[in-house]
């Protein structure tokens, strides 16, 4: 089993590629969950604009805004990385496992929870 506390050094230059691509892919990510939640905010509000028409009283908007939770867009956590490798004068930089998980492979504590949540959105 690894040690969670363990560090090793990286190049700054190759960990800077990966924080810029996993950012790309995360920024194309939210395009697309946006896009998809729009659709889906569109879909449902035309379906109770119906429904308001034929029974007002059947009408329950709660429902709407709990089931359609706008996608969260964690941009600023690779801008900061990012933001943070740039400013290292080092070529070469020390990082943690949780540094690793996060920027090379991609595996930051929301980002479950995120695809989860988002996975309707994305397909679309």
């Amino acid at each position: 089993m690894l040690n969670r506390e363990r560090t090793i050094q990286v190049s700054k230059a190759k960990l800077l590629s990966c924080a810029i691509a996993n950012r790309e892919k995360h920024k194309d990510d939210v395009v697309k969950a946006l896009s998809g939640w729009q659709i889906m905010v569109q879909e449902q509000l035309t379906q109770i604009l119906e429904q308001i028409e034929q029974d007002p009283q059947s009408v329950d908007l709660s429902k709407v805004i709990y089931d359609l939770q706008k996608p969260e867009n964690h941009i600023e956590d690779y801008d900061v990385m990012i933001g943070m490798l740039d400013w290292e004068t080092r070529d070469t930089v020390e990082i943690t496992i949780t540094d690793y998980q996060n920027i090379v492979l991609d595996k930051w504590d929301w980002k479950n929870t995120w695809m989860i949540s988002n996975s309707k959105y994305i397909s679309k």
